[in-house]
């Protein structure tokens, strides 16, 4: 998955002026791409998290159940500051079938930075 997102990133940074007002994403992907061993599942999420830095202007966030666990996992493994700085407009996070404590560390560093956002599944 990890080279896939990158051949995304690539693709979608030539829009990026088009990007940049996007209010409410949703991203929905299913099959085997999804489903990798554990070192590609950790470079799977830290490469979604590069390619959520292209929609700083979204409002909220919608995550498919099948990408979900990618999404809280690069997360909650994102430093402070790219926890506040990354999609810096969010206010509403929905990681469909991931508990919300399992980015209970990203409310807070948001909270505090001034940019709250609202998890749910």
């Amino acid at each position: 998955m990890h080279h896939y997102v990158h051949l995304y990133f690539e693709v979608l940074s030539r829009f990026s002026a088009m990007l940049s007002e996007v209010d409410h994403l949703s991203i929905t992907a299913t099959g085997a791409l999804l489903r990798s061993d554990a070192d590609r599942y950790l470079d799977s999420a830290a490469a979604c998290l590069v390619l959520l830095r292209l929609f700083n202007a979204a409002v909220t966030l919608d995550v498919s159940q099948d990408w979900e666990r990618q999404v809280a996992h690069g997360l909650d493994d994102a430093t402070e500051e790219m926890v506040a700085d990354l999609m810096s407009s969010l206010r509403s996070l929905c990681l469909k079938g991931e508990p919300v404590a399992s980015v209970a560390r990203v409310v807070v560093l948001r909270r505090l930075s001034g940019r709250p956002v609202t998890i749910s599944n």
